[in-house]
């Protein structure tokens, strides 16, 4: 007589015997001799879909090419150069580790400042805020230095667009 999984009593099968004791000392060495395998755990999907895109890639034919998203309108590269302004002397005294972060992070300020521009209803006050606190990354500046900087650009922004929308009529 047996019991199956759930605790029931299974008349069905016989009694299994009992394996022989086995001493804790052969435990531990056993434990050490054999390779312990794990179970093959199921790919992340992102794996899965890598693998299925990679097959149909190779069976489909491209319809269109997708153009790159770095290449940088008009736009983006006068914003830049708002940016940039008189702060090349700045740049230069920084640490090259310094000189990285202030240009990422100018560059990604410089999207930012595209896609708000672009809009309809321009928020200069966002648009100082992100200047102000991309200016912050400088060491030792002092904070109404950072303050006119950006009130400054934001100025020579706000007139680019006026600008910009005038060749567009």
């Amino acid at each position: 007589m047996a019991f199956n999984l759930l605790g029931k009593f299974n008349k069905q099968e016989t009694p299994q015997a009992m394996p022989a004791p086995v001493s804790q000392e052969k435990i531990l060495d056993s434990a050490f001799e054999t390779p312990i395998v794990s179970p093959e755990l199921p790919k992340p999907l992102g794996e899965e879909k890598a693998a299925e895109a990679a097959a149909l890639s190779q069976t489909a034919t491209p319809v269109a090419t997708v153009k790159p998203i770095t290449a940088k309108t008009q736009l983006h590269r006068e914003i830049e150069g708002i940016l940039e302004g008189d702060l090349g002397p700045v740049y230069q005294a920084m640490r090259p580790e310094k000189q990285v972060e202030f240009r990422l992070a100018g560059e990604a300020a410089a999207g930012k400042i595209v896609i708000l521009l672009r809009q309809t209803k321009i928020k200069i006050g966002q648009i100082f805020k992100i200047i102000f606190n991309w200016l912050k990354i400088i060491p030792g500046a002092n904070k109404f230095f950072l303050e006119q900087e950006a009130k400054i650009r934001s100025d020579r922004l706000l007139m680019l667009k006026r600008r910009y929308d005038k060749s567009q009529k």
